[in-house]
């Protein structure tokens, strides 16, 4: 269950990418679920609020981070970092904005679970 999380630098870009968010989540969600073979209701694509007080000048004004287990999906972890970067592009007409965007794979071992009303209704267990 790939975790696609955007870390925006100002409450600017977040409001600029908020008011495109239900087209790129949903543009995302269908190329992601394609590449990974994964139902698009288990890629879930979130943006966070800015939190940040002093970013670093230096930082990208977006940055995102796609979480998920290692395994297969790792062997298309370049595909993934271009569709998420293709998404982005289109979805927020990036070549006509002067922002910097950075897009991670982060591959977490270890388990997880989904619970849903107070039951296990998906996981992962980690193998040692």
């Amino acid at each position: 269950m790939p975790l696609i999380d955007l870390y925006v630098k100002s409450s600017e870009v977040g409001e600029y990418i908020d008011e495109r968010m239900d087209k790129l989540r949903e543009v995302m969600k269908e190329l992601v679920s394609t590449l990974v073979n994964s139902p698009k209701n288990d890629i879930i694509v979130t943006l966070h609020r800015c939190t940040v007080k002093n970013a670093d000048p230096d930082g990208a004004e977006l940055v995102v981070i796609a979480a998920t287990n290692p395994g297969e999906v790792e062997n298309v972890a370049d595909s993934l970092v271009n569709t998420i970067s293709m998404v982005l592009m289109e979805q927020l007409k990036l070549r006509d904005l002067a922002w910097s965007v950075e897009v991670w794979p982060i591959f977490l071992n270890g388990p997880w679970q989904l619970l849903r009303r107070g039951f296990i209704v998906d996981e992962v267990t980690h193998h040692k």
